[in-house]
Formats: C-alpha cells, structure tokens, sequence
C-alpha cells in the first residue's frame, strides 16, 4: 500500500506494474490513479519531453486542440478581469491568444517560466492546460494552485479523465512519462468537495470549470 498525494489515505493499493514505467496505485477514497514516486522521470527528461510538445501559433493542430479552452474560457471571464496561465509549457500561447483578443492573462510555468512574483498576486480566474497530470503532490500542488485564486474565482482545468472501459496498460495519456496522476469523474468529485468548489461546466471527459466558493485551500 502506499499514500495517496491526492487526499493522503494510506491505503492506495497496487493497480498496474510496467515493467519500464513502474508501478501505480489506486486510491478507492478518491479514486486517484498514481505513478510511484521512486518511478517519476528526472528533471532532464521532463525537460525533454516538454520542448517535444509542439504548442506554437503555427501548429494547426494544436491550435485545434486548444480552441476548446479558449471558446470556454471566453464564457467564464472578463477582458477587465486579470487571470493566470498556470503551467504554461515553453511558449505560453494560450496566454498570448487571450491577450490578443483584449483580456489580461498572466503566464507561469515552473520550468519555463518560473517568475515568483507572479505566484505572489491572487487571480480572478486560472487556466491550466495539460497540466494536474503532472502533479507529483496532487494535493499539496492543487492547493497551492487554488491559493492564487480569489474567492469567487473561475479554474479552467482540461486534463483527459480515466475511466475503467479504458485499457490502462495501452493507454495513450499513462504512456506520457511525464503524466503521474489520472483523475476521474470521482476524483473530481472529491476535489470539489474537498476546496469548496462548484462545477460549472464539465464536457465530462477533459474539459472543466469550477468556481471557488471560499477561500478554503
């Protein structure tokens, strides 16, 4: 058994060993998926697989992958608003689409753009693209996120959710070494229940909004 870094029950219990990747647990309070921390990719090697992602304003297919969040994002903020592109990989695009369109978006990224003053403000929004699967402390790192958000605040979240009609051993999302941490429709759930946070919109597969009721993190 090992602790889950998402709610800390300490009886996650052995869900699937690869014999490359590692092994992962389950948590049965939360319904987390995770990577074991003796199994997580150096620094390097995250750094790597970062600089593959091709997040650029000449890609058309990423920028077909993130119109979602940004035609959502649009629905839940203001132009006077100032939000937070959390986790924004080497090149904050999501961040410079929104800013284009005449809103304040502010960007960081703990590798890329690791600018602490920007952690020292509270936002009236937070966006995070592909980014709670790379939490390694899933609830440490979730309740820091939240702590940058005001009370009343929208959290963008679009991370693709596990459910147990997929196959874990060959699924795209595990494969990414980088990924450690697969949520699921009741992991966030317990989420909500747990930071005091309304859903407002779930396309109940990737893509999700939540509203801080309370300053609880």
């Amino acid at each position: 058994m090992r602790q889950c870094p998402l709610c800390l029950s300490k009886e996650a219990k052995l869900f699937y060993v690869h014999k490359k990747a590692g092994e992962y647990f389950h948590c049965e309070q939360c319904d987390l998926r995770f990577l074991a921390a003796e199994f997580y990719a150096d620094t390097t090697l995250e750094k790597q697989v970062y600089l593959q992602h091709t997040n650029e304003m000449d890609n058309p297919y990423y920028l077909d992958f993130i119109s979602p969040v940004v035609a959502v994002s649009k629905k839940h903020i203001l132009p006077q608003q100032v939000g937070l592109d959390y986790g924004c990989g080497y090149s904050p695009l999501l961040a410079k689409m929104l800013n284009d369109d005449g809103y304040n978006v502010k960007h960081y990224d703990p590798m890329f753009f690791a600018d602490p003053m920007v952690l020292k403000n509270t936002y009236d929004y937070v966006i995070c693209t592909e980014v709670v699967e790379h939490f390694k402390g899933a609830g440490e790192e979730l309740s820091k996120l939240l702590s940058l958000l005001k009370p009343g605040g929208i959290l963008i979240v679009m991370t693709l959710l596990y459910n147990t009609d997929i196959e874990f051993a060959h699924w795209h999302y595990r494969r990414d070494p980088t990924h450690v941490s697969f949520f699921t429709t009741k992991t966030i759930s317990y989420i909500c229940k747990k930071w005091d946070l309304k859903a407002v919109h779930s396309d109940d597969k990737r893509l999700f909004v939540f509203k801080k009721i309370t300053d609880k993190h």
